[in-house]
């Protein structure tokens, strides 16, 4: 009875192994295993030699899930290095083609490290990607986890304005430097003769200088493209109706012409009484 309470405690058919993130304030994380099971195919579709493969494989996989979001092939060498040598570790594949961080296949070398890691006792874990000191002597960069993380990329993403400013410079003096050897090269190959001793006289046509003494773009000598009139009252009836609209316009207008005259035929009469 106390052997099975030094294991680890079950979720239905998952082991689950409590993890310590360190950091300012340490966070617990649970690591859910079991062991694979591998795809499901029918028996007849398989051919007995793979069916006898598959099964030496799934009987040496183990099946994670609900890892950290900076998982890494080190950190699940590092958490599961006592149940056993590990041949490969396969983060499983998103539907798009991305990596799936929280799941992942650990392949061991042989079947009974799967039984250590199913037997595996509670003891304090903590999530890392270093190698243990007895295990090699090498440093072993610690990747940015948590906060940092995401701080460090956000740098990254934004460099100061300086630092953009010397590497927009620095590429920029690249590019002048490598159009000059362009033109240089081209000069030197118009100057050596030909096959027949011959040298073609005429050089290159000069590009157009602007105000500021800079070469025109091809873009700024392009002639302006008129647009094409639209085509109004194209149809027999449209231009009748149009000429009708105008008739009826001037003859309002005149109509009001009148009006506005007879007013001031009124307005100039002399009027004493």
């Amino acid at each position: 009875m106390g052997d099975k309470e030094k294991l680890l405690p079950r979720l239905g058919e998952f082991v689950a192994l409590a993890v310590t993130i360190p950091g300012e304030s340490e966070v617990t994380h649970t690591v859910l295993f079991k062991k694979d099971s591998g795809p499901n195919k029918a028996k007849d579709e398989q051919p007995e030699a793979e069916e006898e493969e598959d099964e030496d494989k799934k009987d040496r996989t183990l099946f994670v899930a609900n890892l950290p979001s900076d998982a890494s092939e080190a950190h699940l060498r590092r958490l599961f290095r006592r149940c056993g040598a590990i041949d490969s570790v396969v983060f499983s594949t998103a539907s798009k083609g991305s990596t799936r961080k929280s799941l992942c296949h650990v392949r061991f070398a042989d079947s009974e490290s799967i039984v250590r890691c199913l037997e595996m006792r509670k003891r304090r874990r903590v999530w890392s990607d270093e190698v243990d000191a007895e295990s090699t002597d090498e440093p072993v960069h610690k990747a940015p986890i948590g906060l940092e993380k995401w701080v460090q990329g956000f740098i990254a993403a934004h460099p100061p304005l300086a630092s953009l400013e010397a590497q927009v410079n620095s590429y920029m003096q690249q590019y002048d430097e490598m159009h000059d050897s362009r033109l240089r090269e081209l000069e030197r190959r118009r100057n050596e003769p030909d096959e027949d001793g011959f040298i073609l006289v005429g050089g290159a046509p000069k590009p157009k200088l602007g105000d500021n003494g800079l070469p025109v773009s091809a873009g700024g000598n392009r002639k302006k493209r008129f647009k094409k009139a639209e085509h109004v009252d194209f149809y027999r009836f449209q231009m009748r109706e149009s000429k009708r609209n105008q008739l009826a316009e001037l003859r309002k207008k005149f109509e009001e012409d009148k009006k506005r005259i007879e007013k001031l035929k009124e307005s100039r009469k002399f009027k004493p009484y």
